[in-house]
């Protein structure tokens, strides 16, 4: 077997460390038992196989990094006025101008939490104010 050649043929994709590895895998299970074909040949396809799952892995990372770039745009284009709002300053208070049933259904569609849970509190301690009950500030 040619080592030399499969070496440089793939060190600039795998380690050498590895395909040395791999070599000395299949020089020993045809040592130990036997190996019908060229063993070039049939390491060349394993390291090959390697190449190849190297690339995908790369592209799943890619397509994983576009992925997360769209569903960030697609963020972006659902939480435009809030984005806009919260920037002015007035997302509070356009939110406080919107009855219950509005503000809890506006915070299941935009990103809202943190204000709705603000405004959700005041609004707790003044029906608890409204109802003569005492509120606990913190």
């Amino acid at each position: 077997m040619d080592k030399g050649n499969l070496i440089r043929k793939y060190e600039s994709i795998i380690k050498r460390d590895y395909i040395v590895e791999i070599i000395r895998r299949f020089e020993r299970v045809r040592e130990l038992l036997f190996y019908k074909g060229e063993l070039d040949k049939v390491v060349d396809g394993y390291l090959n196989y390697d190449r190849l799952i190297n690339d995908y892995q790369k592209q799943i990372i890619q397509f994983n990094r576009d992925i997360k770039k769209l569903e960030s745009l697609k963020f972006e284009l659902l939480n435009k006025s809030v984005i806009e709002l919260r920037k002015e300053g007035k997302l509070i208070e356009w939110l406080n101008n919107l009855n219950d049933k509005e503000l809890n259904e506006i915070k299941d569609i935009v990103d809202v939490k943190g204000e709705f849970r603000k405004i959700d509190d005041y609004r707790f301690n003044e029906s608890k104010k409204n109802r003569g009950k005492m509120v606990i500030q913190y």
